[in-house]
């Protein structure tokens, strides 16, 4: 018989939703089940920075954000003569990628002062009982190292702050 009750629900298996997921699972008197759209990653291309060359022609591996959960919010496409072969984007990242710094902020965290703070220093959505958001759009600000080591710290303060190991302000 399945069980389908969890103590946490974590939506995200990124870095931090990981870390998370790995910390609240500790304790054999939680259960946690974490939630993650993509398949299985089984090529060993998507692990090799070339692989992109590669694995951007695979339809099984390349959705082109046409998920059946993003379909829905695709209101209209940006680029201009809608790009649809592979080559034809390739050719639109081509004249039209840069890098640039990883979203953060997006709703982020601060004092109860703040109106553009969403969640509280705890993590916590204001006006929604029971959720939080636990990676980098909760930094109110760009940090100065690579996101990824700042999303696993988040994680593991948020784990503690979940678990009680810590009280939040």
């Amino acid at each position: 018989m399945q069980n389908n009750s969890f103590d946490f629900i974590i939506v995200g298996g990124g870095s931090s939703g990981c870390v998370l997921a790995n910390r609240l699972s500790e304790n054999s008197q939680y259960s946690v089940c974490l939630i993650e759209a993509r398949p299985k990653d089984r090529s060993p291309w998507i692990h090799l920075p070339i692989g992109y060359a590669k694995t951007m022609w695979d339809p099984k591996l390349n959705w082109k954000f046409q998920t059946e959960p993003l379909r829905s919010f695709i209101v209209r496409e940006v680029k201009p003569d809608n790009p649809q072969s592979n080559e034809e984007i390739l050719e639109f990242c081509r004249n039209h990628g840069a890098t640039i710094f990883h979203p953060t902020g997006t709703c982020q965290m601060g004092s109860d002062h703040d109106p553009m703070a969403v969640l509280d220093s705890s993590l916590r959505v204001r006006g929604v009982s029971g959720l939080r958001v636990v990676d980098c759009s909760a930094m109110p600000t760009l940090p100065s190292s690579n996101t990824n080591w700042s999303a696993v710290m988040l994680a593991e303060r948020a784990a503690d702050l979940i678990l009680g190991k810590i009280k939040g302000p």
